[in-house]
């Protein structure tokens, strides 16, 4: 794993809302970027070549790599996304990107960062990890956005320290994905049943059904549903439930639903039992994310 002699200086972190059929311009950047999907999907052009990237993904650009990205969808695509240094400068410059499709060079080459990987990790080899069900990296990103919004010298260094929590967690996770590549094979029957079990814990609706339920309804019991179902996800049902859940919500909230009414949606018993399940998730409560996706709206 990586050791840490100082924190990453996070430069800026936000939430991007692409609009359908729009494409941004081919780029370059002087420092490092995490891009995680909150929802809808697009594509990331990534040194000339294009990479799907839907709810989940995860993608890194580097230092002068060219990309862009672009929406074909008819949906919003929502994501997160962190610049950052490596190691914590006093440097405060903008570090402003140029565009690369256009013949325009960089405004200054001496603000360019060395091009790091995350360890374990290259994008080179695996430009978009898929961390469906793999909430971790999520929640700990989502805590960089809200306490680098507040933009004073403390909460930097926070957002710093729960980027290295974000970034443990990648690594953690590219271990977890590379492990169950070389795990037992799962059976075609029981991939089905899990198949069944995954569209059933994704339905969000006022009346949820319990793992017990939905593993009544495959014909298993609910101890051997959470058995596969870390064996196949690394994660619990529960998990699975509340990760699609939460992520509903979010996309109810984004569109300016009232909290009552997105617990309501969403199965909560009340406002309180969803805010204390949406700020175990992602470090906010209902409302400071509403109002932070209001203001990138």
């Amino acid at each position: 794993m990586t050791t840490w002699n100082d924190l990453p200086y996070v430069r800026w972190a936000g939430i991007d809302i692409f609009q359908p059929h729009r494409a941004m311009p081919t780029r370059r950047l002087y420092d490092h970027e995490i891009v995680y999907t909150l929802s809808g999907e697009g594509f990331i052009i990534y040194d000339g070549v294009k990479h799907f990237a839907g709810i989940d993904h995860c993608f890194f650009n580097r230092p002068r790599v060219p990309h862009s990205s672009s929406n074909e969808s008819d949906q919003p695509w929502v994501t997160i996304g962190v610049h950052f240094d490596w190691r914590h400068s006093s440097d405060v410059a903008q570090f402003p990107s140029f565009r690369a499709d256009d013949g325009s060079a960089p405004t200054d080459e001496s603000l360019f960062r060395a091009p790091e990987l995350i360890e374990g990790w290259n994008p080179d080899v695996q430009p978009v990890l898929d961390l469906h069900a793999r909430p971790a990296v999520r929640h700990f990103l989502e805590e960089v956005v809200t306490a680098a919004s507040r933009r004073d010298e403390n909460s930097l260094t926070q957002a710093g320290g729960l980027l290295i929590a974000a970034i443990c967690q990648i690594q953690r996770e590219v271990h977890l994905l590379a492990t169950s590549q070389n795990s037992p094979a799962i059976g075609p029957d029981a991939q089905r049943r899990l198949i069944d079990a995954r569209q059933l814990l994704e339905q969000v609706s006022e009346e949820m059904m319990t793992v017990a339920q939905i593993a009544s309804r495959i014909g298993w019991s609910s101890d051997y549903l959470s058995f596969m179902a870390r064996e196949a996800w690394s994660v619990s049902p529960r998990a699975v439930q509340m990760d699609a859940r939460l992520r509903r919500a979010r996309e109810l909230l984004r569109d300016g639903i009232a909290v009552s009414e997105v617990a309501r949606l969403c199965g909560f018993a009340d406002t309180s039992h969803l805010g204390r399940a949406f700020r175990k998730g992602s470090g906010l409560t209902p409302r400071e994310y509403s109002a932070l996706a209001a203001r990138h709206d």
